[in-house]
């Protein structure tokens, strides 16, 4: 268990602290131009998954582009951002779909106002998304890990 705590954190970590800037940078922006608190939660909602899901990209591309020395030019890159969105939607997309349309912006919509705070709320908000995101997204990483084993031949 704990190796597998070692690698959820090196997996998910560094994205996390990026969603949490720009989830921050959201809000700010959105409640700058005097946007009611919904419009800041959605901000905030928007601005965490652009952090997020822009570092698993890049991560993915990183590791696909090695894979795929061989090939040169734009074929290159075109592999590597399709294989890079299927790995991506593939492991959050069912994550997301709960996240997105209901727990996130739920949660930094309420957070706020409950600790009167608009910093704190968010970033407590986000904590509270992150538990219900992560406990389906770890559960298909897990299941596409296996399955990938199966498929190889490994046991």
């Amino acid at each position: 268990m704990k190796q597998r705590l070692r690698t959820w954190t090196r997996r998910y970590l560094p994205g996390e602290i990026i969603g949490t800037v720009t989830a921050l940078g959201g809000a700010a922006i959105a409640r700058s131009l005097g946007y009611n608190p919904v419009v800041v939660a959605l901000a905030a909602t928007c601005g965490e998954n652009i952090g997020f899901y822009g570092y698993n990209f890049i991560r993915e591309a990183s590791r696909h582009l090695k894979n795929h020395e061989g090939l040169y030019g734009r074929h290159r890159y075109l592999l590597a951002a399709l294989q890079s969105s299927r790995d991506v939607g593939i492991e959050f997309g069912p994550a997301e779909i709960i996240d997105s349309l209901l727990l996130r912006p739920v949660c930094m919509y309420q957070f706020p106002r409950i600790v009167g705070h608009l910093g704190v709320g968010i970033v407590l908000g986000k904590l509270a998304a992150d538990v219900g995101f992560y406990l389906v997204a770890i559960c298909v990483f897990e299941l596409g890990k296996r399955i990938h084993k199966r498929m190889s031949g490994r046991k």
